[in-house]
């Protein structure tokens, strides 16, 4: 999967997520609290096939994934951008 995270996406996920993890295709994603939905947002955005549809609350946002591999590879994503 090439790298999703540019523009908008890179300065949303370096500026405001604080911890992720996944389980099988299920990715849950911590933020400072309001900006999940900045984040669901801006990967909606992103129109990714990978990536089935988002749930953002006030500080979690969860990130359905089409399969296991794509929810691991993006965690992998997110791990090399906020070096978590």
């Amino acid at each position: 999967m090439p790298s999703a995270f540019t523009g908008r996406l890179n300065t949303i996920f370096r500026e405001c997520v604080t911890s992720f993890d996944y389980a099988q295709n299920i990715i849950v994603i911590h933020t400072l609290p309001g900006l999940a939905n900045a984040a669901a947002s801006a990967l909606d955005a992103m129109n990714m096939n990978v990536v089935l549809g988002t749930l953002a609350g006030d500080d979690t946002a969860v990130v359905i994934m089409r399969d296991t591999n794509a929810a691991a590879a993006f965690c992998g994503e997110i791990k090399s951008l906020i070096g978590g």
